[in-house]
């Protein structure tokens, strides 16, 4: 049996769906990102959490493809750090 992506939607919650949704449309420049994701410790944590749950995994391809989500967590930590400099910059400016 194949199963469509209007399957997977009828297995979540509708409070997680409309959460998930406002989440997104809340971003705007009167309503910026939460500063979590400005912070480069946030994705440094996440990066060695998806390094933890690869090496407890047995299927290779499972593994290859977590390590891949740790590297791009660690590539997010360094843009966080950028921003943070670059903002830290502006208000020594002003």
């Amino acid at each position: 049996m194949t199963q469509t992506l209007s399957d997977f939607g009828e297995r979540w919650p509708s409070r997680l769906v409309a959460t998930a949704a406002e989440d997104r449309l809340n971003i705007s420049p009167t309503n910026p990102m939460p500063s979590r994701f400005w912070d480069p410790a946030h994705w440094r944590f996440r990066a060695e959490e998806s390094r933890t749950i690869a090496d407890q995994m047995i299927h290779e391809e499972a593994r290859t493809i977590m390590r891949r989500i740790a590297m791009d967590y660690d590539r997010l930590a360094k843009f966080a750090e950028v921003q943070q400099l670059s903002q830290e910059a502006t208000e020594r400016k002003t």
